[in-house]
């Protein structure tokens, strides 16, 4: 198993194009990483990188303690599933699955016996003397895979392989992927700007912004639960948030939304220090959707918000609406039988430990 470091790496294409500058990322041997950001973040330009591809305008790229930078992509036995999982059009099933092999000019009976292996483990040996044009898209992706998993290598690279699958075959496909790196162990860096897939595969996820620059690299669960800028909440998940000012309570603060002022008592403050400066000054605050519940009787108003119920959509194994509260717009998701109805009043409870709060300028996680 490989490591993969790239160490203050940057590119720049013609005129002057910067898509990635000053880019610091461990990837650890035999881990899944997961590559999540917007298009154009410069996701698939890192593993071109990896590849060799491409070659960086400044900084290292090392697998170990080898620095790769300038090895041709030939040489450093890296293995790549792309987005269309393009097939050899006049080769069988076996033969593009045996390509590589073909390549590195091993024995046919050894060729065949790693061949059937390798589809074996994918389903599709059944596939083997079909032609790519009798294949369903998701049998082509599988078969694009078994050629990539043939392949020598030390690192597998795959961008975006499942975008162009349906959201059954995709959700199948995808649980092959993780069946397939647990029992192989094999380093892999997976592109992809769904967070639910990220989430779904990733050991590590490294999230990058719309301008190339790495927000965060954690667990899925971290990365979900503890995001460290604004951007990263509502691109991992949905956030509503908006901007309030900090009041200081006798036991806490207060955060005026609406109509109402919710407490945020000792207890969080604690876990919070960089809320200490902007007190008596404007902060953004977040909570996702899951997170404001209907309120039981009796709970305090310092922990509720009133508004009025807007659109209600029924998802069937929940309901989610839009609730004004003042001026804020928030998304709320019900869960069972709760159907709130349009137009009405509605108490939302609100877990001050499930807030989330960020810089005004910049949005960086506080």
């Amino acid at each position: 198993m490989t490591s993969v470091t790239l160490v203050d790496v940057s590119k720049t294409f013609a005129r002057q194009a910067t898509v990635l500058e000053g880019l610091n990322l461990h990837i650890e041997a035999g881990e899944l990483m997961v590559l999540l950001g917007p298009s154009g973040s410069g996701k698939s330009t890192i593993l071109r990188l990896i590849a060799g591809l491409e070659v960086p305008t400044g900084g290292r790229v090392l697998f170990d303690d080898e620095d790769v930078t300038d090895v041709a992509a030939r040489d450093r036995m890296v293995a790549m599933v792309q987005q269309d999982g393009v097939l050899y059009t006049h080769l069988s099933v076996r033969d593009n699955i045996g390509f590589p092999l073909a390549m590195r000019k091993v024995p046919k009976p050894d060729a065949d016996r790693e061949v059937e292996a390798e589809a074996s483990q994918l389903g599709i040996r059944a596939l083997l003397g079909k032609m790519p044009r009798e294949l369903s898209a998701g049998h082509q992706h599988s078969v694009a895979t078994a050629r990539a998993l043939v392949k020598e290598s030390r690192v597998l690279l795959m961008d975006e392989p499942l975008a162009t699958l349906d959201a059954r075959i995709r959700e199948r496909t995808r649980l092959e992927i993780a069946r397939l790196h647990r029992d192989l162990g094999t380093t892999t860096v997976y592109v992809t700007n769904d967070e639910r897939e990220a989430m779904a595969l990733g050991d590590r996820v490294a999230v990058l912004d719309e301008n190339g620059v790495l927000s965060q690299v954690d667990t899925p669960r971290a990365v979900y639960h503890k995001p460290a800028s604004l951007f990263v909440a509502g691109f991992v998940g949905e956030l509503n948030y908006t901007t309030v000012r900090l009041e200081r309570a006798e036991n806490g603060w207060w955060l005026p939304l609406g109509n109402d002022r919710l407490l945020v008592d000792r207890s969080v403050v604690s876990t919070r220090p960089g809320l200490e400066a902007h007190l008596d000054g404007a902060v953004i605050v977040g909570i996702r959707p899951e997170h404001l519940v209907v309120a039981a009787p009796g709970t305090p108003f310092t922990e509720c918000l009133h508004g009025t119920v807007g659109r209600v959509e029924d998802a069937g194994s929940f309901v989610q609406a839009w609730v004004t509260i003042g001026a804020w717009r928030v998304k709320v998701r019900f869960k069972g039988d709760q159907r709130p109805v349009s137009g009405n009043l509605i108490e939302l409870s609100v877990d001050p430990h499930h807030l989330h709060f960020f810089e005004p300028a910049g949005g960086a996680a506080l």
